[in-house]
């Protein structure tokens, strides 16, 4: 009667972890697709003077730009984001 019990309880793990790989395989499926996205187009370009404070007693001349790009991973199209900021020297004015 134990060798049953060992076997049902065996069974019925088994089934669990088929169930389990069933329900997660689909989420996985495309993880590997690469997304397909355009080149990088400039969004909006500021200049600013903020710290840190230079050797002259100016603060920082830095550019600001914003760059987006549209995406495509097969099934839907989203558009991602990416800030840089160059640091441009001394400002010309306190």
């Amino acid at each position: 009667m134990k060798n049953t019990k060992k076997q049902k309880s065996c069974l019925a793990v088994m089934a669990l972890m088929a169930v389990a790989m069933v329900w997660l395989f689909p989420m996985n499926v495309n993880a590997g697709v690469e997304p397909r996205c355009g080149e990088w187009r400039v969004l909006t370009a500021d200049y600013t003077c903020s710290t840190p404070v230079c050797h002259t007693g100016n603060r920082t001349h830095f550019l600001e730009t914003k760059y987006y790009r549209t995406c495509n991973d097969g099934e839907k199209v989203y558009t991602e984001y990416d800030i840089k900021k160059t640091d441009l020297g001394c400002c010309p004015y306190n």
